[in-house]
């Protein structure tokens, strides 16, 4: 695939080349030596403020001159570079169209990008339609053909979410370059929100469990709501923002569950803490609040001291101790969704001062009900 002209056309189309903070002709060594030099005089007298200032015309300058080149033919299109330089612009749908169909393949031999994720492209879709899309901390990055290497999922999330977003674009990246990208370890949900500070000062792992009891809180109340059973689909979009949302409500019993987890595996399984942890925000029918015995039911769950067959919490510990997942023929999802429907089975029936003897898979309950 060819596009625009190559770099030893540039010269001879009469197009200056330019770097980031500014114009420089480069026509011999020596005189991109002096150009350098002379480049940025500052003044020692100079004020703070007069910098600022100079930096922010000096990024308005580098955005002039490529539309200037842009409007002269000289490059192919608008994200079409003959040196390396960065604008932060605004990328509409048509202009995310235009760069998806004619400067990015990602099938065949001669892919230039990776298979886009679907799941991926709609989660940012998503957020773009919420407003919740950061563009300022995103970068999409064009080569010196102007052959999009990274950045496509966003770009098809413009198109579908058809909503206009502000980004960071480089251009005029070698190709070569394209073998050292992304190749970091992906930030996790855990990592960028402990890093962000939303979880307050935390460990990495209780950012990890914060994350997950959220998402899978998510998980169950979202299929329940839509009329199936918990766990049903694991494959929703579930946004940033929803996550910090469902953190915040269940804000108390995910800070106390994770800094008191249990050593025994059976006790840890994500649907029973976050079954805890729902009915730990509820409220009776007398508006009385559930957190005080919600706390005082995990307590005993984690200790199991005080308890006696026919108690519901005594019922429901025995079940997830001994419980052999491997013998009673069901997927991670339909035992998901019973270790949720006991748990909550099992808080009905401590509500409601009722005993619970036997837990199988037809004695599940998905929604709360209090007294």
């Amino acid at each position: 695939m060819s596009i625009g002209p190559r770099k030893n056309e540039y010269h001879s189309s009469g197009a200056t080349p330019f770097f980031m903070w500014g114009c420089c002709p480069v026509a011999s060594k020596r005189k991109e030596e002096s150009d350098m030099k002379n480049q940025v005089r500052i003044k020692k007298a100079e004020s703070t403020e007069a910098l600022i200032r100079e930096l922010d015309h000096a990024q308005n300058r580098v955005v002039n001159i490529h539309s200037e080149l842009v409007n002269r033919g000289v490059v192919e299109h608008e994200f079409h570079s003959p040196v390396m330089n960065t604008i932060f612009t605004e990328i509409t749908p048509a202009i995310a169209s235009k760069m998806l169909k004619h400067y990015n393949s990602n099938t065949g031999v001669d892919a230039t990008n990776r298979s886009m994720s679907k799941a991926a492209m709609e989660k940012i879709a998503k957020d773009m339609r919420q407003g919740e899309f950061y563009g300022n901390v995103s970068t999409a990055y064009f080569d010196d053909e102007g052959i999009l290497m990274d950045g496509q999922t966003r770009l098809q999330a413009i198109l579908n979410s058809k909503t206009p977003q502000h980004m960071h674009v480089t251009m005029g990246v070698p190709r070569k370059g394209m073998i050292k990208m992304d190749i970091g370890r992906k930030r996790s949900n855990a990592d960028r929100f402990r890093l962000s500070g939303k979880f307050g000062r935390v460990t990495n792992s209780q950012a990890m469990w914060y994350e997950k009891l959220a998402r899978y809180s998510l998980y169950a109340n979202i299929n329940i709501a839509n009329g199936k059973r918990p766990y049903h689909s694991t494959t929703i979009v579930i946004t940033d923002t929803e996550i910090e949302e469902e953190l915040n409500r269940l804000a108390e019993p995910i800070q106390y569950i994770t800094e008191n987890r249990s050593k025994k595996k059976g006790l840890t399984q994500l649907p029973l803490l976050c079954a805890i942890a729902n009915w730990w925000v509820e409220y009776d029918s007398d508006g009385d609040s559930q957190a005080e015995d919600a706390k005082q039911f995990y307590d005993d769950l984690l200790a199991g001291d005080k308890l006696s067959q026919g108690d519901p919490l005594y019922t429901l510990r025995e079940k997830m101790l001994t419980i052999d997942w491997t013998r009673i023929n069901v997927s991670q999802k339909e035992g998901y969704a019973l270790c949720w429907g006991w748990t909550i089975h099992a808080i009905n029936k401590h509500t409601n001062a009722e005993v619970l003897t036997r837990l199988a898979k037809n004695t599940v309950s998905y929604k709360i009900k209090l007294p």
